[in-house]
């Protein structure tokens, strides 16, 4: 029952930050991460930036980039950790116990990635590239290239 719980809960966390298939900036997140200090925001940042180079890597990976692929993958791994290391502090805060944060995190991940992955799809077939012209997906891969300024930025440092 409370594994239900917490997956209804990052459910509820992507569909809130998803605006019409579309999903808001990561300033905007910080913003409300800032006003509620709630940090389940956290959690759903360090998932964004684990999705982003996710999808990434498989762009590289298909061009033939598989070093730079690799690479970028390690960094989604890295994201996933920190994800994961977060919602079981704020889980431990709630008094829940046993929760599968893996689990969690990748299933958020997952639909997350689906996200990114529809929007780099639909920039393909409006420009002829999958990241060249999205502004704010190139801002995104930038904040997430850079893990230390980015954490900073999360937290608000």
């Amino acid at each position: 029952m409370k594994k239900l719980m917490i997956i209804s809960i990052y459910s509820a966390l992507l569909s809130n930050f998803a605006i019409a298939g579309d999903l808001i900036t990561f300033d905007a997140v910080r913003a409300e991460f800032k006003r509620s200090r709630d940090e389940n925001r956290i959690t759903y940042l360090l998932s964004r930036c684990a999705a982003l180079q996710l999808n990434v890597a498989a762009l590289l990976q298909k061009g033939g980039a598989n070093d730079t692929a690799t690479t970028y993958e390690k960094a989604a791994q890295q994201y996933m950790v920190l994800a994961e290391s977060v919602e079981e502090a704020v889980l431990k805060k709630r008094g829940v116990k046993d929760a599968d944060s893996a689990r969690n995190i990748s299933i958020s991940v997952a639909n997350i990635a689906e996200l990114y992955s529809k929007q780099m799809n639909s920039n393909y077939a409006k420009r002829g590239d999958y990241i060249i012209g999205d502004i704010q997906l190139q801002k995104e891969i930038e904040d997430c290239s850079k893990q230390d300024k980015f954490l900073e930025k999360v937290l608000g440092k």
